[in-house]
């Protein structure tokens, strides 16, 4: 289910999806997910979801001691939630990747999902030299990786 809500969150802001319609996409991936998976769906990381984008969004400033003490990410229920809340409640891919990256638990989940998100709402704000840094560590081939995955999604 959070597999799911991820890349439906990330897929929804590809396609220009305001915040509340990628929170809800995501809801309903998680959702089907759950009922697929196990026959019946206890809503909880939809629940999740919904519950910790409102409480963000009410926040003057997102600060990585105060998110990490209200929504630390160490299970499904709060990774995948904080992740795609933070992607839709930030305007800078490289700003919500240092708030994430400095929480604690699962950080680098959080700012892979949160920055896929906050990236395709704001591409502009993708730091050029991180991903060069990773291009050249890794030598993954990304922009032909996304030429390939834009294929398929269409």
């Amino acid at each position: 289910a959070a597999a799911a809500a991820t890349a439906a969150a990330v897929s929804a802001a590809i396609d220009g999806a305001s915040p509340q319609e990628i929170i809800e996409i995501a809801q309903r991936a998680a959702t089907k997910a759950e009922r697929q998976c196990s026959g019946s769906a206890d809503g909880a990381l939809a629940r999740a979801l919904r519950t910790i984008h409102t409480d963000l969004q009410q926040w003057s400033e997102l600060s990585p001691g105060q998110v990490a003490a209200t929504y630390f990410p160490h299970t499904p229920l709060t990774i995948v939630p904080l992740a795609v809340a933070l992607g839709t409640v930030t305007e800078s891919a490289e700003a919500v990747v240092l708030l994430a990256t400095n929480i604690g638990g699962d950080s680098d989940s959080v700012a892979s999902i949160a920055g896929a998100i906050a990236g395709a709402r704001y591409p502009h704000t993708i730091n050029e030299g991180w991903y060069q840094a990773v291009e050249m560590v890794n030598g993954h081939g990304l922009i032909a990786l996304g030429e390939e995955l834009a294929r398929l999604r269409r």
